[in-house]
């Protein structure tokens, strides 16, 4: 709405000037998922949970990889595109799709107790699925990476090696600088300071700010010492505003006058919906406990933050025929997700008591 497309608030100069800010949206998001893969709190959930929402996050992004390759395939025979274009389109719409979001789920699990009883192991499989979605984008920035345009520099190896070892430096900057004693503001500026340096280097080498601060924040939250309920409070401090920005960052990208843009988007959810049906329903083969009906499947298509900010850093650095499309794709179905999470997961509620006369 405040890009070019309406308002021309935000215009792409403009947008080439908050880079800085861009990044360091990205790069807080991957931190904040990442932070909350701490081991000593995790050790407390069942080891088959974490596993089947590992194969939960498989068999979607398979069925999704596999879907979009063919669809794009055709595509690419109908309008000239070429192959290095075809496959990171596909890539991104896997990693953006595999993504699910348990704020929708969370919201309604809290309605009532009967809720909470018949979603609480769906919320957590849907919690815990993300390292698939993040090892597929390390994957396209590692070896789909821009340079290859030109001809590569560097193998996929190398690059993957380079997106943990920053993680990894993050991770012990902030560990040692945090220990001293500090207020809640200056630990704040030490995290927004240390996500801005990693930010910026992944940047420089052309990597995905999300990865690397995912990988950061794995790290730090298991090393000896942490402090999980203050660094919540610091991290919450600074959540909502960076989402806000983030959004209005997406708006302004987003160019949706492309007419393909929108008849992709049908075949996008559609693909989306098979693939996320198909790895609930394998799972809770082998769950009995995720009570398996229909409407359940609302708590598992809801997208959330994390694909947004996937797509926005996909936008800065891959341009092509096919980025409108992925960017439509991403944005637009992810309103229409949430909107059919919502109402699907309306038929999971137990019924309205009867009001008493």
């Amino acid at each position: 709405m405040f890009g070019s497309n309406i308002f021309n608030i935000v215009t792409p100069q403009a947008l080439r000037q908050l880079d800085p800010i861009i990044y360091l949206g990205l790069g807080w998001v991957g931190f904040i998922v990442g932070i909350q893969f701490e081991w000593r709190l995790m050790a407390h959930l069942p080891k088959r949970i974490f596993l089947l929402a590992q194969m939960e996050g498989l068999l979607s992004s398979a069925i999704l990889f596999t879907g979009l390759l063919i669809v794009l395939g055709f595509t690419a025979k109908i309008f000239a595109v070429g192959r290095f274009d075809v496959w990171t389109t596909a890539v991104i719409l896997t990693a953006c799709g595999a993504v699910s979001s348990s704020l929708t789920l969370h919201y309604y699990a809290r309605s009532s107790t009967e809720a909470a009883k018949k979603l609480h192991i769906l919320e957590y499989l849907v919690s815990l699925h993300v390292f698939v979605p993040i090892l597929t984008l390390a994957f396209l920035y590692s070896f789909f990476h821009i340079d290859q345009v030109d001809g590569a520099r560097h193998s996929g190896w190398v690059w993957l090696g380079i997106h943990h070892a920053v993680g990894f430096g993050l991770a012990l900057i902030l560990f040692y600088l945090l220990k001293v004693r500090l207020t809640e503001s200056e630990r704040e500026l030490l995290i927004l300071g240390g996500i801005t340096l990693s930010a910026g280097v992944a940047a420089y080498l052309h990597l995905s700010p999300v990865v690397i601060c995912f990988i950061a924040g794995i790290i730090f939250a298991n090393l000896p010492g942490f402090n999980n309920l203050l660094m919540e409070n610091v991290l919450r401090h600074a959540e909502r505003p960076v989402y806000f920005i983030m959004l209005i960052l997406a708006g302004s990208l987003w160019n949706f006058k492309s007419l393909f843009a929108w008849g992709f988007l049908v075949i996008y959810i559609l693909i989306r919906l098979l693939a996320k049906g198909f790895a609930l329903w394998a799972v809770s083969r082998a769950e009995p406990r995720l009570r398996l009906r229909f409407p359940t499947l609302g708590g598992i298509i809801a997208q959330g933050p994390l694909a947004i900010a996937m797509v926005v850093g996909y936008k800065q650095l891959y341009a092509g025929p096919l980025l409108d499309t992925v960017v439509t794709a991403i944005l637009a179905g992810g309103f229409i997700n949430e909107l059919l999470a919502g109402r699907l997961l309306q038929g999971v509620l137990p019924p309205p008591e009867p009001q008493k006369s």
